[in-house]
C-alpha cells in the first residue's frame, strides 16, 4: 500500500517505514521504501537524532540504581557490571 508523501518529488511514491533489525540488535534508524516513476526501489535511512544520548542517560540511571540495590540488599552479584554488559550490547 503506497501513499504519496507531501514532500516527495513528482512521480515518487513513499511507502511506510521499516525499523531495521540486524540479528538481535535493533538499529536506531528507520528505512523508508520509495519507488521512482520508473518503479525503481530506493531505500532511505533516517537516523533518530538524540536517541543515543537518551539511551546513555537511561543506562546511567539504571547503573546508579543497580549500585544502590546491590548495597542495600548486600548482594554478591555485581549489578552495575550486569547493566554495563547489557548496555554494551545496545551499541554494538
Amino acid at each position: 500500500m503506497s501513499a504519496s508523501h507531501a514532500g516527495a518529488a513528482p512521480g515518487v511514491d513513499t511507502h511506510t517505514h521499516t525499523n531495521v533489525n540486524f540479528g538481535s540488535h535493533r538499529c536506531n534508524a528507520r528505512v523508508w521504501h520509495t519507488h521512482t516513476h520508473t518503479r525503481e526501489l530506493w531505500l532511505t535511512q533516517v537516523q533518530r537524532p538524540g536517541v543515543a544520548q537518551a539511551i546513555s542517560m537511561d543506562v546511567f540511571i539504571l547503573r546508579w540504581a543497580a549500585a544502590i540495590i546491590r548495597r542495600v540488599r548486600k548482594l554478591n552479584t555485581d549489578l552495575p557490571a550486569l547493566v554495563d554488559e547489557w548496555a554494551s550490547s545496545l551499541f554494538r
